[in-house]
């Protein structure tokens, strides 16, 4: 079988939004060639069922933890009252999908592309609270 996926720059091909160089010969199904991940010889990957993936995910959205310090340490401090925080929202995320983040849909999001869109920002704060 001839390896076709080292041949670029042979036609332009249009993603409805940028014109990107791409290959024009793909992976067909003949007789002798039988392909499982191409639906015909002019067919881009992008509508060939070899793009899909699951993008089942369980995400730690938001967790916080605080620590009031205690009457004695306090004393000798001279303070009223003090506490320690730390809060993460989107801290850890998962999954088995390639891209960044399952829930982002790229623009261009027919041929699988999550490129164009940012994952969900992961935010970590942390502070002290002091009463004196």
């Amino acid at each position: 079988m001839l390896d076709n996926a080292g041949v670029t720059n042979v036609a332009w091909r249009s993603d409805d939004v940028l014109r990107i160089n791409a290959s024009a010969v793909r992976p067909y199904w003949t007789p002798d060639n039988g392909v499982d991940n191409a639906t015909g010889v002019y067919n881009s990957p992008a509508v060939t069922s070899g793009v899909y993936e699951s993008r089942s995910f369980v995400r730690l959205q938001d967790v916080s933890l605080s620590y009031k310090f205690g009457p004695s340490l306090l004393k000798q401090l001279k303070l009223e009252a003090c506490q320690f925080y730390i809060s993460a929202k989107n801290p850890y995320i998962w999954t088995k999908f390639s891209g960044w983040d399952p829930e982002v849909v790229g623009w261009n999001a027919t041929d699988g592309n999550t490129n164009a869109n940012t994952p969900l920002m992961r935010n970590i704060t942390a502070g002290f609270r002091i009463t004196f």
